[in-house]
């Protein structure tokens, strides 16, 4: 309560306010604050259909070791790629996830003309090279990228709970038409900008 009280003493009356039954004083109400930030991947690889990494390795122009690729073509298996944030998402303590925009960036050569599309879905995996390939679940997102260009897609929004509360930690590159993106060597690619809000 906030009743106001008379105490009566030897120097004479003071006037208070009653703190109540349960400690008295105010509390704040808890204040939702908006935030963005973007994160890399920790590594990046191709599952080349029995192992990582076995495709165009050496040729730092298609990506190199860390390229992703998707499809196949040219003699190759089928191929996925995959990039992961290993912790970086769930550790931002987000109430809500608004927005996730992943920057894409295709190498001028070492892949077909077409302009794929690219298609990222999300994976469960945070490490570098899962075992048995990359798992992916989930809705999935597609973009048009032509060689020696960049782009930018938004993730669904029915993906977003699964990164808040780290089930999802990376991304397969899954499409069907064959193409290699630039992974984690590269600054900028399979970059996730990341709108979010927190109570603090």
């Amino acid at each position: 309560s906030s009743d106001l009280y008379l105490v009566a003493g030897p120097e004479g009356n003071f006037s208070g306010t009653d703190p109540g039954e349960t400690g008295g004083g105010t509390t704040n109400p808890p204040v939702v604050e908006s935030r963005q930030v973007t994160v890399g991947p920790q590594w990046s690889g191709s599952w080349t259909g029995s192992r990582w990494d076995n495709w165009n390795t050496y040729q730092a122009a298609y990506g190199g070791r860390a390229a992703l690729y998707q499809g196949q073509g040219y003699g190759s298996p089928p191929m996925q790629g995959l990039a992961v944030y290993g912790d970086q998402i769930v550790n931002l303590g987000a109430q809500q996830i608004t927005r996730m925009l992943v920057a894409l960036d295709r190498p001028a050569s070492g892949s077909g003309s077409g302009t794929g599309p690219a298609v990222l879905q999300p994976s469960p995996h945070g490490g570098a090279a899962p075992a048995g390939g990359p798992a992916a679940s989930g809705a999935t997102a597609s973009v048009g990228i032509g060689r020696g260009t960049q782009a930018a897609v938004d993730l669904p929004s029915s993906v977003f709970e699964s990164f808040r509360t780290g089930a999802a930690k990376g991304l397969a590159l899954v499409g069907s038409s064959y193409l290699n993106l630039f992974g984690a060597d590269r600054a900028g690619a399979m970059t996730l900008t990341i709108q979010f809000e927190v109570v603090r």
